[in-house]
């Protein structure tokens, strides 16, 4: 059996008498892409930032292919997993190609620059991104899309299994929006890259989903396929009313707040 690119098992993160998150358990194999869902304050984040150690789970345990990330440098950790948090602003004066090449850190000595073949892996993820024309264009002279796609193109710089996605599509207009997912959507078609994302966009989860997963005040509300997820979930996980249509073109299903 293959082994999970992520295991999270009874993940709990708790701020004096607080508990952000109590006992999340899941797995996400090799290629997988998941969504994670939930209303503001349910963990999300936190989450993120525990399989990423910015924050040091209390409880639980995390695995990445199998290997405790308590036994993993930080530096082997980023050659694993690279992390984009949400709607980040760079206002200092790199350029985009300077900012990207920023991403092979993990592969770097202090004080050693990027080598030929390091160098040919950001070239890649200029291109896979669409932001090689961009190369000389200085951080704080980009728009909101146009970032995302550079922090973008700068985690995959990292050649990391999986990558997790902190609401990249927020404060986004719908074409850089559409963009930045059809970016994604071909990466993913491109490569064994694991994704883990997460949306307030219960429809983009429901189209580019394997498995969804819902935390609600910490704890796990959902975790399956998308097909599942169905009104009575959804009321469940926000307290709220959905209604189901079919979208006109892909006859896909789409769930819409009931107002």
């Amino acid at each position: 059996m293959t082994e999970p690119a992520l295991r999270c098992e009874s993940i709990s993160y708790s701020i004096k008498d607080s508990d952000l998150l109590s006992n999340v358990s899941f797995s996400v194999q090799p290629g997988e892409f998941v969504s994670i869902i939930g209303p503001n304050g349910a963990g999300k984040t936190t989450l993120l930032r525990c399989i990423m150690r910015i924050l040091k789970n209390t409880g639980g345990s995390i695995y990445i292919h199998g290997k405790d990330t308590k036994l993993m440098s930080q530096r082997a950790l980023a050659r694993q997993a690279a992390y984009i948090p949400q709607s980040a602003r760079f206002e200092y004066p790199y350029s985009v190609e300077e900012f990207v090449a920023m991403g092979r850190y993990p592969y770097l000595t202090m004080f050693e620059s990027t080598d030929a073949r390091g160098m040919a892996v950001v070239e890649e993820s200029l291109h896979l991104t669409g932001t090689a024309s961009l190369r000389s264009h200085y951080i704080p002279t980009l728009s909101g899309g146009e970032t995302q796609k550079v922090m973008l193109a700068g985690a995959l710089a990292q050649s990391p299994s999986i990558l997790l996605l902190d609401e990249v599509t927020s404060h986004l207009d719908p074409k850089c929006e559409f963009e930045l997912i059809s970016t994604l959507d071909k990466i993913r078609a491109e490569s064994s890259l694991t994704i883990i994302s997460v949306t307030h966009d219960i429809n983009f989860a429901l189209r580019f989903s394997d498995k969804i997963l819902a935390l609600v005040n910490g704890k796990k509300r959902f975790f399956d396929k998308p097909a599942l997820l169905d009104e009575d979930r959804l009321h469940d996980i926000y307290n709220a009313d959905f209604d189901s249509f079919e979208h006109p073109q892909s006859k896909s299903r789409m769930l819409f707040l009931r107002w």
